[in-house]
């Protein structure tokens, strides 16, 4: 997991290919378990699938470090 320039995206970096194309955004195309779950979390707006990449989208005003916990205590549980 990573911070970007952009403090509205979190980005979680894989080994798994997560999606065959270029990137999609998710709603509305369809996010794989786990990942699918994090849109449950309250302000991630989006998240966009790249192929090694999820890229999650958040409020404008979230902060990143909270954000970042909370992704990390999400997966962990799961």
């Amino acid at each position: 997991m990573e911070r970007a320039a952009n403090p509205t995206v979190l980005r979680l970096r894989t080994t798994v290919q997560l999606t065959g194309r270029t990137i999609e955004t998710c709603p509305p195309a369809f996010t794989p378990r786990p990942l699918g779950l994090l849109l449950e979390i309250p302000g991630v707006r989006s998240v966009d699938l790249h192929r090694y990449l999820a890229r999650l989208n958040l409020p404008r005003r979230g902060s990143g470090i909270r954000f970042n916990t909370e992704v990390r205590e999400f997966l962990r549980s799961r």
